[in-house]
């Protein structure tokens, strides 16, 4: 998907500049339905090699677009979606993908990922914008209970759970040519509510929730088609060791509706 992303760049660069504009994606609603490869890793955890992991996945996101000073402008995405259909062939090719393993989960939940940002210029190449943002997550950290490796028994420590978090985020939207424009946004969330923990979970509820960190950065085109660079990131306050990132490389078609 690297290559991908950088080719699709290298073309996009080769278009013609001819009248820059942002117009093009002006007060419109995008379905937007894209795959690509997702990898997840856990260097802080006990044996962090089984942590890795990688594979295909799905994503489904909206945006409504404004380029006018003072206007409103929201994003979503949502991965749990996606994650579960990409599970579905590992679980008939290999039971191991439904069995409990050494690993750490990071998606989102039910809600899944809103931003909205407020223009602080009107540009008709060049925008940027701030807001706050509404993100749930599932996050998780599979270890096995004793330090020999042997055990059946999994457990996962904090932090852990379904968390709802907001935060502040920034946007900017920039159009080098008619035809193309780059994306950018990054958001900051705070953990307020954990409503449900994982099984086999060690609770405490003491412990400090997690702050996320978000980046999305992207290429869309007024043919529709994206490409989507995407990494999550958990901010662990506590003391045991556990730091679980995300990065997801998309392409994929917008439509309006």
């Amino acid at each position: 998907m690297k290559k991908i992303l950088l080719i699709t760049i290298i073309i996009s660069s080769q278009s013609l500049v001819q009248a820059q504009n942002l117009y093009d994606y002006d007060d419109e609603l995008f379905i937007g339905l894209s795959f690509g490869q997702t990898n997840l890793s856990n260097n802080a955890a006990p044996n962090p090699q089984n942590h890795r992991a990688s594979g295909l996945s799905f994503n489904i996101d909206m945006r409504h677009l404004r380029t006018g000073a003072g206007e409103v402008s929201m994003r979503y995405e949502n991965k749990q979606l996606g994650d579960l259909i990409a599970l579905i062939p590992k679980a008939i090719k290999n039971s191991n993908a439904v069995n409990r393993t050494e690993s750490t989960p990071l998606s989102c939940g039910l809600i899944g990922w809103w931003n909205w940002t407020m223009n602080f210029n009107e540009g008709n190449d060049f925008v940027i914008a701030g807001g706050m943002n509404l993100h749930d997550y599932f996050y998780g950290s599979y270890t096995k209970d004793d330090s020999t490796g042997n055990s059946s028994r999994f457990s996962t420590y904090e932090p852990q759970g379904w968390y709802w978090a907001a935060g502040p985020s920034l946007s900017s939207l920039y159009a080098p040519s008619e035809y193309f424009a780059f994306e950018a946004t990054t958001s900051y969330s705070f953990s307020f509510w954990r409503p449900i923990s994982l099984s086999n979970a060690k609770v405490n509820n003491d412990f400090k929730k997690p702050h996320w960190l978000q980046l999305n950065l992207g290429i869309i085109t007024t043919w529709g088609v994206f490409t989507q660079f995407s990494y999550n990131k958990i901010i662990n306050r506590g003391d045991i060791p556990n730091k679980g990132k995300r990065w997801d490389y998309l392409i994929g078609y917008r439509f309006n509706i």
